[in-house]
């Protein structure tokens, strides 16, 4: 898909308003979560879904960490080792919405390919 610069300001500002929206609620458990799935559909839009995502970024570290694994990591394994990697951010941040946001969205998305793997 090719976007014209204007589609894609067009497109960023239309993203701007809801997180605006959601930011008003900023201790709303609900804003965040809301905020999660907004952020799921438009990276689904960007780099397609995350199960497919997530296989190529375990390819790519299976390949980086080579012989210091005792099993192949997978899709799921990136999904929760992604929230670790926002977890690790709050550390510092309490307050950043970014981790939380995104933490939620991971977990769910781990939620979902545990599910499927499990059939």
């Amino acid at each position: 898909m090719t976007e014209t610069m204007n589609e894609m300001s067009e497109r960023l500002g239309k993203l701007q308003d809801k997180w605006s929206k959601n930011a008003r609620n900023a201790t709303s458990r609900t804003g965040i979560l809301d905020e999660a799935k907004a952020a799921y559909a438009e990276r689904a839009q960007t780099y397609g879904g995350p199960e497919d995502a997530f296989a190529r970024i375990a390819g790519h570290w299976n390949w980086w960490l080579g012989d210091k694994l005792s099993r192949p990591i997978t899709a799921y394994d990136v999904a929760q080792m992604m929230v670790g990697f926002k977890q690790a951010r709050a550390m510092n941040n309490h307050a950043y919405r970014d981790n939380h946001v995104d933490g939620a969205g991971y977990f769910a998305i781990a939620g979902e390919i545990g599910e499927r793997e499990a059939g």
